[in-house]
């Protein structure tokens, strides 16, 4: 399947002409996301999110703490 006509990334809120297919065999400019501890689901994600997501091991803590690093660093 693929997300609706007129989908939003909703990470990075880019549309499906904004996003890369992610290169190689891949033929969708999406990815469907799931929740790697019980594989539900979660929705559908442009390939760079998802990446971005997977770096961080869907950490929400690490995410934070991302945040907070780029936070202190603007305040320089």
């Amino acid at each position: 399947g693929n997300p609706p006509e007129n989908y939003k990334c909703p990470i990075c809120s880019r549309e499906k002409n904004e996003v890369s297919s992610g290169g190689g065999n891949k033929k969708s400019r999406w990815v469907c996301d799931h929740d790697h501890q019980n594989n539900n689901f979660r929705g559908w994600l442009c390939h760079t999110c998802n990446m971005g997501l997977g770096a961080f091991s869907d950490n929400i803590n690490i995410l934070y703490k991302a945040i907070e690093y780029l936070k202190n660093d603007r305040l320089q």
